[in-house]
């Protein structure tokens, strides 16, 4: 059960949930600002991944981000697994499916690590390694696999793409 916060009672606990909720709306883009807004870089992935990621998830959460010929989401993220505080079980083919059924160009992929700290690990890395082989044999481009800490201070992400350099 969790503690009550001193001065916080029930209403105004259902207030801030409100409050926080709302927020988190104006932060998810219209299906149409999804459409123009191309993904090329870390930071664009991030700014879209986050929208559909509760800060406080206490689960890693793995998603997909389908992309057209011009590095447009073709929809939002789409989660693929969720798993436990620390660790989800990826498969490629989960992955891929999506793309597939979305015809897409390229796939941009992000997980959570609910600890907060977005340092990846070797299961992030082997994981990538195998997206990346996968990926060059259907001929769609992984742009990148980002890991989301929970903090939102800097870094708050990794970019595995700028460690392995594929």
């Amino acid at each position: 059960p969790k503690r009550p916060i001193r001065g916080i009672g029930h209403v105004k606990c259902l207030e801030l949930a409100a409050a926080f909720a709302l927020g988190a709306r104006a932060l998810r883009l219209s299906p149409e600002e999804l459409k123009r807004k191309a993904v090329r870089t870390a930071a664009d992935g991030v700014a879209i991944f986050r929208a559909v990621l509760n800060p406080e998830e206490q689960q890693e959460n793995f998603f997909v981000l389908p992309l057209d010929t011009h590095f447009h989401p073709l929809s939002e993220p789409l989660r693929v697994t969720r798993g436990t505080r620390d660790a989800t079980d990826v498969h490629v083919r989960e992955v891929f499916r999506e793309a597939i059924r979305w015809n897409a160009r390229g796939v941009m992929v992000a997980h959570n690590h609910p600890t907060g700290d977005p340092t990846p690990s070797e299961e992030d890395l082997s994981l990538t390694r195998r997206l990346v082989e996968t990926a060059e044999v259907l001929g769609v481009e992984l742009v990148d696999h980002l890991v989301l800490g929970r903090s939102c201070s800097e870094p708050s992400f990794v970019s595995i793409r700028r460690l392995v350099r594929w």
